[in-house]
């Protein structure tokens, strides 16, 4: 076992993330965090446990050349 000391902000930070943390780690599972050139929406059931991650990645995009 470890023990680290967290001032006030990064206690209450720290709390929040283990609220939100099987959502935090789907989401790092899908790889949401990586994404480029690109987004991912989020669907959440009525009860807010996360239902869908939809991911689009735009992999070309032709960049207009000046004249």
């Amino acid at each position: 076992m470890n023990t680290i000391e967290l001032n006030n902000k990064d206690a209450e930070l720290f709390m929040l993330f283990r609220q939100h943390q099987d959502t935090f780690s789907e989401m790092v599972k899908a790889k949401v965090f990586e994404i480029r050139n690109g987004s991912a929406t989020l669907d959440f059931s009525h009860t807010g446990e996360l239902m869908d991650i939809r991911t689009n990645i735009v992999a070309f995009k032709r960049r207009k050349t000046a004249p």
